[in-house]
Formats: structure tokens, sequence, C-alpha cells
């Protein structure tokens, strides 16, 4: 498993986290997400079986670039607002299924 985030205190308690919980199989990156031509890890040309994004209002676009690499079977895709992903998945030719979650109270 790989995390990778931009914001090193989250990061830090990630690894804090995966370590109590007894995951051992889990790498941690900081990274700034919205550059990605200046990835310099080996993490960003691995190839990943799922892929889940959880990315801030501003969306993904750049990532979804990384996917033909990546190569995933899956991508969980975590948004708001709901049009993000659509739009995203268009300009890379790749299909979008969307989920609706019920509101919780």
């Amino acid at each position: 498993m790989t995390g990778v985030e931009g914001d090193a205190t989250l990061v830090s308690k990630a690894r804090s986290n995966a370590a109590r919980n007894g995951v051992g199989n889990a790498s941690f990156a900081v990274e700034n997400l919205f550059e990605p031509n200046s990835f310099g890890r080996a993490w960003a040309n691995e190839h990943y079986d799922l892929v889940l994004l959880d990315p801030p209002r501003a969306g993904a676009a750049e990532l979804l670039s990384f996917m033909s690499r990546w190569n995933p079977r899956r991508v969980v895709y975590i948004l708001l607002p709901s049009g993000s992903l659509a739009r995203g998945c268009a300009d890379s030719g790749r299909r979008s299924r969307a989920l609706r979650c019920p509101q919780q109270g």
C-alpha cells in the first residue's frame, strides 16, 4: 500500500496510524499532487491494482494522466462536486460510473 499526500503532518499521522495498527506493508510520501511533472519518486512509476483518490475540491485532473501508467483495475474517487470526475474522465478518454450516497443527518 502506498499513500501520497501533500501535507507532511497528515503523512506523519498516517505513518503513526499504520504502525499502531500493525500495518507493515505501507509506505507514505509527501508530494505536491498538483505538479505531477515534478514527481521524482519511485511510487509514481509503480503499477497499482487499486487507486483511491480523495482530492480537494479542485479535483485530481493532474493525476489522471498517470492512470495509464498505473493501470489500475479499479479507481475509487471521492469527490464533491459530482461533475469533477466526469469532466476528468471525459478529458482522459476513461469511463466513469457515479455512486450516490444518502445524506447523513
